[in-house]
């Protein structure tokens, strides 16, 4: 077996009170520490995202038969299948770069919101959204217990059991729209452009530091917006979202 991690003073401040317990307390690894932590803030990210208006935004995504299908590409000898991503809406096919209905660019927004949770925590994010779905079933019988009294129990229980039926369901509607707009797996899918190729062909002149990874950032925001769109519409719309970054000769049109 490894020898096991020695922690510096400094980084046994910084532990969190979660992975304190796990790893100093519990004597759990380290990765599991790490796992739990992403779930537990995952789980408040879902909880928030429900909170402003998920199950709506989940909803119309259902009710207009949004649907981003996903295939395995062939690839080469000795590489991994990629996935190419078909979007839907109403039974056409959507052009993702085009497509100007509002309920489509709701639906976009929605699906950058969530994709932004899953690359976080990835595989786990069944753990996390069933931990927010615990966390809010838990909230009626607090709510129940601050009651002073109660009338009728057999109502009561009533009451009860169609809150917890309606929260599920809910929850049920935003793991079938994140099913729907194809995010599962989306924490694996690779960048269109790597970030050698933007240096050198899309925007050379941009600098080292934080406006590369604001690119790179974008690159991924803009994927998540525009499923199934090529490499071609990102480089028009990096040019033209960066354009103090693209060769001194080229001109891009806005």
């Amino acid at each position: 077996e490894s020898a096991p991690i020695r922690q510096s003073k400094k980084q046994k401040r910084q532990l969190s009170p979660v992975k304190r317990l796990l790893v100093d307390d519990l004597k759990r690894p380290a990765r599991d520490a790490d796992a739990i932590e992403k779930i537990l803030k995952a789980g408040d990210e879902i909880s928030d995202l429900m909170a402003g208006g998920g199950v709506v935004s989940g909803t119309m995504i259902l009710l207009s038969d949004i649907d981003v299908r996903q295939e395995e590409t062939d690839c080469a000898a000795g590489e991994d299948s990629a996935r190419q991503l078909y979007p839907f809406m109403s039974g056409r096919r959507v052009d993702a770069t085009s497509e100007d209905d509002p309920v489509w660019s709701h639906a976009m927004d929605f699906r950058l919101a969530c994709s932004k949770i899953l690359q976080r925590i990835g595989p786990l994010w069944r753990a996390a959204l069933f931990l927010a779905l615990s966390e809010e079933l838990c909230t009626i019988q607090t709510q129940e217990d601050g009651l002073e009294y109660a009338i009728e129990g057999d109502v009561v229980n009533e009451s009860q059991e169609e809150r917890r039926r309606g929260i599920i369901e809910k929850y049920d509607i935003f793991a079938s729209s994140m099913v729907r707009l194809g995010l599962i797996g989306c924490w694996d899918v690779k960048p269109l452009l790597d970030g050698g190729a933007i240096k050198k062909s899309v925007l050379p002149r941009i600098p080292k530091g934080p406006a590369f990874r604001d690119v790179m950032e974008e690159q991924t925001d803009w994927m998540a917006t525009h499923p199934g769109a090529d490499a071609d519409a990102l480089v028009l719309h990096l040019k033209r979202t960066f354009p103090d970054f693209v060769a001194q000769d080229e001109a891009i049109a806005k």
